[in-house]
């Protein structure tokens, strides 16, 4: 079973390739997720190469399990959801979102797609 580990456990492949999908938007380093991790601040779920990275959002009638980064294999990333799900039933959440590219609609398609993240860099 897949637990969530400490941001110290990450291997240098998966640092690496939190670093390409990071680049992707410039907001942080792989250094800057770890350090949120260590601090308790959001979640990392490494699974071979690949890692996905969670926050619990607090709104006020419910708590979300959000899936802020992904990186790696599809079929890596997708062997994680049972282990999300399990952490966030225990947590108080009541759904998992997700932020992410086009295309994760394909992967995920037992998931209903709401809204869409539109940005306009300034």
């Amino acid at each position: 079973m897949a637990d969530q580990l400490p941001a110290e456990t990450l291997t240098s492949k998966q640092m690496a390739s939190l670093e390409v999908a990071l680049r992707l938007e410039g907001d942080y380093t792989a250094e800057d997720i770890k350090e949120l991790v260590v601090r308790g601040a959001c979640q990392a779920w490494p699974w071979n190469d690949s890692i996905a990275i969670t926050e619990i959002r607090v709104f006020p009638r419910q708590r979300a399990l959000n899936v802020w980064l992904a990186s790696g294999k599809m079929e890596d990333i997708l062997a994680l959801e049972p282990f999300v799900v399990d952490f966030a039933k225990a947590n108080g959440c009541s759904k998992l979102t997700l932020t992410g590219r086009t295309g994760w609609d394909r992967a995920l398609k037992h998931w209903d797609s709401k809204t869409i993240t539109m940005t306009r860099i300034l």
